[in-house]
């Protein structure tokens, strides 16, 4: 395959040849793209680039180059004019947390680098975004392939399913109850029954609750809410249509050891994440009580933290479940975290 020389701005796409292109990769034998794997690091594909290929470099180390559509390794070719790069950046993308920042290795894995680490706020250049499975992947920010997980930045314009989260704040004379939960239509919140969300809850999904509330950025339009019989589940229901995106919910039963991922409020900050592994799928909930049947769902281990409770875990782009609590164990038994597992209780809010 041959590649265009196109880059992709914030205005659109336009040719390459329509602006200076300062560095071309030459290509000197058939080499396999790589893109980002389940893990996030690179993996070798299908796609093959020719022999007397020169794509556009928008940016390399001594390992990798960053091409169009991916990245080859440096050892395949050669870059014709120097090592000066596209100016042009693709995407401008906004951290939400303090972030370490990472290069990419030999092995094509993100490790961290020795430069100091990036503040909250900052706006970034993104060259180009990473995708992998379960959203770990990166994206490039500088011309030595300087790389930042792509979980961590909000770049306009690019929907993540944990952007239909939400944290559910009740403001006390000691401070705020604080939750999680997830928007599943414009006016439905699902989160968990004993966070007791109430009239006189808000909710917000901004990246630093303390900071929306300060700026008034909150909505305190919960007009009712309704607990399930059996399980720690309360739908909500706003009294003003909120924007998406919607979470949709996965179609299926989540499966004994597969992944997922919980997006975390207990911080205060969006963009905390804890991978977590499925440990079964059950009836046993938190409190020693049983449930219905494929209710709940328990992890390998212990993933979440106080504050947590309602926030929403996402197998892919899909919601599966609500952080409910920690296991009731005995003495020396295994620590794991509880989810309420929500495909099998969909007919309750929809």
């Amino acid at each position: 395959m041959r590649f265009a020389a196109v880059a992709l701005v914030l205005t659109g796409c336009i040719v390459a040849d329509e602006f200076p292109v300062d560095t071309q990769f030459m290509v000197t034998e058939d080499v396999p793209l790589h893109r980002a794997g389940p893990d996030g690091c690179l993996e070798a594909g299908d796609e093959i680039v020719e022999r007397g290929s020169g794509p556009v470099a928008f940016a390399a180390n001594d390992d990798w180059v960053l091409v169009p559509d991916g990245f080859l390794p440096r050892s395949a070719g050669e870059l014709l004019l120097g090592d000066h790069f596209l100016e042009a950046g693709i995407e401008v993308g906004t951290l939400e947390i303090e972030l370490a920042r990472s290069v990419l290795d030999a092995d094509g894995c993100p490790v961290p680098s020795d430069e100091g680490a990036l503040s909250a706020g900052r706006s970034v250049s993104v060259r180009h975004r990473a995708e992998a499975p379960g959203h770990r992947g990166f994206a490039v920010v500088g011309e030595t392939l300087e790389v930042l997980p792509l979980r961590a930045l909000e770049i306009p314009g690019v929907e993540r399913p944990w952007h239909a989260s939400v944290q559910l704040v009740k403001p006390l004379d000691e401070g705020f109850v604080i939750g999680g939960g997830a928007l599943v239509g414009p006016r439905t919140i699902l989160t968990v029954a004993h966070l007791g969300v109430d009239a006189e809850f808000c909710w917000s999904r901004a990246p630093r609750t303390g900071e929306a509330w300060d700026a008034g950025n909150v909505a305190f339009d919960v007009e009712s809410v309704e607990h399930h019989p059996d399980v720690d589940l309360a739908v909500v229901t706003l009294a003003a249509d909120a924007d998406p995106p919607y979470a949709r919910l996965l179609d299926r039963d989540a499966a004994d050891d597969e992944a997922f991922f919980t997006s975390r409020w207990g911080t205060l900050e969006r963009h905390r994440f804890a991978d977590a592994t499925v440990y079964a799928v059950s009836a046993e909930n938190a409190w020693c009580d049983p449930w219905p049947a494929r209710s709940s769902l328990s992890t390998e281990d212990l993933v979440v933290g106080p504050g947590d409770s309602g926030g929403p875990a996402w197998i892919g782009d899909d919601l599966v479940g609500l952080v409910h609590g920690e296991n009731c164990r005995g003495p020396g038994a295994p620590g794991r975290h509880v989810f309420v597992h929500l495909p099998t209780l969909r007919d309750f809010w929809e």
